[in-house]
Order: C-alpha cells, then sequence, then structure tokens
C-alpha cells in the first residue's frame, strides 16, 4: 500500500529560489500553496545528485517536439495534483517563484507542504 508523506519547503523573503528537498524514494505527486504568497507562477529545478540543478522542461503532449518550462499558476492556499511520472528522474527539487526568465521575490517567507507517495503502484 502506497504512504503519503510532507515535506516543508520554504521559499524565503526576498528570493525566489527555495533550498534543496532530498525526495529519497519518493515521488511528488501534490503541493500545497503558502497561505501567503506574492502572486506567481511556481517553476521547478530538479536533480539527481544534489549539487547540479537544471530548470525542469517537459515536451508539449500535442507535437511531442517543443520543450516547455514546467509551471504551475496557482493562488495562495490551494492544493496542486502532480503527475508523479513528472519528476522521476529527480532525487532533489527547488521551487521558484515565477519562471527562469522573470523570478519573482518574495514578500515574506513562504512555508510550502511537497506531498510524496512512496510507490507508484
Amino acid at each position: 500500500m502506497a504512504t503519503l508523506s510532507t515535506f516543508p519547503i520554504y521559499i524565503g523573503y526576498g528570493t525566489s529560489l527555495s533550498t534543496a528537498v532530498d525526495l529519497g524514494a519518493s515521488y511528488v505527486c501534490g503541493l500545497v500553496m503558502p497561505d501567503k504568497w506574492t502572486q506567481a507562477r511556481v517553476t521547478i529545478q530538479a536533480s539527481t545528485d544534489g549539487a547540479l540543478f537544471h530548470d525542469l522542461f517537459d515536451f508539449d503532449l500535442e507535437d511531442k517536439t517543443t520543450a516547455t518550462e514546467v509551471t504551475f499558476n496557482v493562488v495562495p492556499s490551494a492544493m496542486v495534483a502532480v503527475d508523479p511520472h513528472t519528476l522521476l528522474m529527480a532525487r532533489y527539487i527547488k521551487l521558484r517563484s515565477g519562471t527562469r526568465d522573470e523570478p519573482v521575490e518574495q514578500a515574506e517567507t513562504c512555508m510550502f507542504t511537497l506531498i510524496t507517495v512512496n510507490s507508484l503502484t
């Protein structure tokens, strides 16, 4: 039986990028937005080793030739479902306020809740 776990992940005051979270052998399946949030899209950086992070892109579902940055455009206090397959390759992740080209600094420290599951079966 699959078990859900939660991890806090923070984007600090005056910054746009969180610290890294080690997912271990778990898979991201959801994200709870903070109550207080300077409106911006949320994007992800992923890493296999915890040292070198890359902006997360995914192929367009229709043409399969154009990769675009994975973004979540949500409001404060919302829960976002995340397809666990989107981050299968990532052991470590960081959240970004804004996009790689337009990061948005937060007006105060924001705590997200990362929801993970330990099995995809």
